[in-house]
C-alpha cells in the first residue's frame, strides 16, 4: 500500500488500513478533532466502505455533513 497521507479518502478503504493508522476526524465548524477508533471502521461491513462514504457526527455540535480526515501512521517504536 502507497503511503496513506498521499491518498484522498475516497480511495482508501477501512479494511487498508491497520492497528498503526490512526484516523482523527474534524468537524469543520467548530473545529472538534476526535481519533476514529480502528474497530470501529472495521465493525458492520465498514472495512468495505471508503472513508469519504462514511458518515460521522461532531460530538460536540452535532454537525454530521462534511468533516476533515487526517490520516498518519504512529511511531516504529509504539
Amino acid at each position: 500500500m502507497r503511503d496513506p497521507e498521499l491518498i484522498p479518502p475516497e480511495a482508501i478503504r477501512g479494511d487498508d488500513l491497520r492497528r498503526w493508522h490512526v484516523v482523527e476526524c474534524e468537524c469543520r465548524r467548530c473545529g472538534h478533532r476526535r481519533e476514529i477508533p480502528h474497530a470501529l471502521l472495521q465493525r458492520n461491513g465498514r472495512g468495505v466502505s471508503t472513508l469519504a462514504q462514511l458518515r460521522f457526527q461532531c460530538q460536540r455540535c452535532g454537525e454530521d455533513d462534511a468533516h476533515k480526515l487526517i490520516i498518519y501512521m504512529l511511531p516504529r517504536n509504539w
